[in-house]
């Protein structure tokens, strides 16, 4: 659940960004685990808009500790506009 959120939020604010600050909202994430996180480690996300329409925003992401992929994520963000 803990990656799964932070994939949502990560993915997010890249898509927030890309759109402009507009308001928007996940309209689908598909999160594909990889491996595991231990306790104390620290996990960085990457994220990239792969498409994007007047009305939406398809992401890809990835979730890693170091080198170590531990989860990818796709997802597709509605602009709601202002």
């Amino acid at each position: 659940g803990m990656i799964m959120t932070f994939m949502d939020q990560a993915l997010g604010i890249a898509s927030w960004q890309a759109n402009g600050n507009q308001p928007q909202a996940t309209i689908q994430l598909d999160v594909q685990f990889i491996d595991a996180v231990r306790p104390g480690e620290f996990v960085e996300a990457y994220c990239e808009v792969t498409r994007q329409t007047r009305s939406l925003l398809f992401m890809r992401g990835e979730a890693r500790v170091g080198p170590r992929i531990v989860a990818t994520a796709d997802g597709i963000w509605k602009i709601l506009g202002k």
